[in-house]
């Protein structure tokens, strides 16, 4: 099983406070935030996990290896510091990284998600560039997460006041990366669709026509979901793009075929078009964000 490898920056053999302001301390904070909120995160949503501290920075990535098994993930936690006016939150990857690329997307949709800070985007790192050293020669995708300014008090008080739900929007956000084409966005997915189908709204795209999916359709649906599970709270801290939509789209219709007669199938199979589904649930999360839909837990048969 893949784990997130969880890095307190800052600290060591020589004490290296990190940034200080507005009476916080960077390492002390985030070894705060990393063992007392994104530890018991990772425990509650079933994410192996693994806490490093540095000795040397320059040494760090060489511990951080050691213990790296293939599909591993680092983050580096630490907070930025500026003039007392610099704002928001970023994250940096290796810029040839294509995979840390990815997951720095996934993690600052979150924290954008969880603390509405400003978006000061993903930035790609080069050689002579802040943290190179780590995002460089860690074997794992690796993201360095700052999380905001600690020189700005304003995203310190909203970095204190959201720190439960900014752990559990991380740890979501990395559980995606993982399995963006896993169990979890297929039940995303399917959630999507049902709930959207016990509401009486879900259209589904047919030959160019748009029509609503029978309720007998939808039971079929039910059967794979994960009971109590509802819509708003998997969407938390994720956001999928459309290419990991139609995927887990397809995921779904195929499971949804074996549940009808085999010579039914290919009929059924031919007029769904996955590309439209996923656009309509694309709209739907767009339109509901966290309000999330009711849980479908009862559709009646016509």
């Amino acid at each position: 099983m893949s784990k997130v490898i969880l890095n307190v920056g800052h600290g060591g053999v020589r004490k290296d406070t990190g940034a200080c302001g507005n009476g916080f301390v960077e390492h002390e904070w985030n070894k705060d935030f990393v063992n007392n909120y994104i530890v018991p995160e990772c425990k509650e949503q079933g994410l192996e996990y693994a806490v490093v501290y540095q000795e040397y920075y320059s040494t760090l990535p060489q511990k951080i290896n050691g213990i790296a098994n293939k599909g591993d993930v680092t983050l580096s936690f630490h907070l930025n510091a500026a003039d007392k006016t610099a704002t928001g939150a970023e994250m940096l990857f290796w810029h040839k990284s294509k995979k840390s690329k990815e997951l720095a997307e996934f993690l600052q949709e979150a924290n954008i998600e969880a603390t509405h800070l400003k978006d000061r985007k993903i930035l790609p790192r080069d050689y002579a560039d802040r943290g190179a050293t780590l995002l460089r020669k860690t074997v794992t995708p690796c993201v360095i997460v700052e999380s905001g300014f600690i020189t700005n008090k304003e995203d310190m008080k909203t970095l204190e006041e959201t720190k439960e739900l900014l752990a559990k929007y991380y740890v979501a956000a990395v559980k995606n990366y993982l399995n963006q084409f896993g169990a979890n966005l297929t039940n995303l997915v399917a959630v999507a669709l049902a709930g959207l189908i016990a509401r009486g709204l879900s259209l589904i795209v047919i030959n160019g026509h748009k029509y609503l999916l029978k309720r007998k359709i939808s039971k079929y649906v039910l059967k794979f979901i994960p009971q109590g599970i509802a819509y708003g709270d998997m969407l938390k801290g994720i956001k999928p793009n459309h290419e990991r939509l139609v995927q887990a789209v397809l995921t779904v219709q195929n499971r949804v075929l074996k549940m009808f007669p085999e010579k039914q199938r290919a009929t059924i199979d031919k007029l769904i078009d996955e590309n439209a589904i996923a656009r309509e649930i694309e709209r739907k999360l767009n339109e509901d964000k966290q309000e999330g839909l009711a849980k479908p837990t009862a559709v009646e048969e016509e």
